[in-house]
């Protein structure tokens, strides 16, 4: 498996010609499933290693964030989508524990482009 950088992974979404237009409560929660479901594939930190249930999200504020935690910790950034339009990946975390956070991000990605590219072909 290749590494992903958070630097890849922020380049990922804007080569996908997706941007914050795509934040709803809805596709956040795809978002914190799909990055779940990879954080507890992982098996990190001795299998504890999740999405928390809830996310932040503030449409007329262009924010939106989700949260993980593990046996050790209970509240830490997974992915914000800051103001300032700068996308934060666990700036806490190392290279390896960051991975299955950016593989969901990328899996989300790529969900959504799927979806812009059938609408704008009409199927």
């Amino acid at each position: 498996m290749s590494v992903m950088t958070r630097d890849g992974a922020r380049e990922f979404f804007k080569d996908s010609g997706l941007d914050y237009s795509v934040l709803s409560s809805k596709n956040l929660d795809r978002l914190r499933r799909i990055v779940n479901k990879e954080l507890q594939d992982s098996g990190f930190f001795r299998g504890t290693f999740c999405c928390k249930p809830s996310f932040d999200f503030q449409r007329d504020q262009s924010y939106g964030a989700l949260y993980c935690q593990a046996d050790y910790f209970k509240k830490r950034e997974a992915i914000s989508f800051n103001r300032d339009g700068f996308i934060g990946f666990s700036g806490w975390a190392s290279t390896k524990n960051v991975q299955p956070i950016l593989k969901g991000f990328i899996q989300w990605v790529e969900e959504h482009e799927k979806f812009k590219n059938q609408a704008s072909n009409g199927i």
